[in-house]
């Protein structure tokens, strides 16, 4: 099974990021395979969360403010 995480490693301080690689470690433990994709700017964690459900990821995690999990 696969695991997207898109985070934004701006979001609070950087807690954000860390939180993001903390859940791709356990999906890692959990037998998923998981790939990181960091956001850049505004609007692009939505961007990079179509393109993962388009290269068919099944499961697809965003890690950062109302921003971020919003869009």
């Amino acid at each position: 099974m696969r695991l997207l995480v898109i985070l934004n490693p701006a979001s609070h301080s950087g807690a954000a990021s860390a939180r993001g690689r903390e859940i791709a470690e356990v999906g890692g433990q959990l037998g998923f395979d998981v790939e990181i994709r960091e956001s850049c700017r505004p609007g692009h964690a939505e961007e990079l969360a179509v393109d993962g459900v388009g290269q068919g990821w099944p499961i697809v995690v965003a890690v950062g403010g109302d921003g971020t999990v919003h869009r």
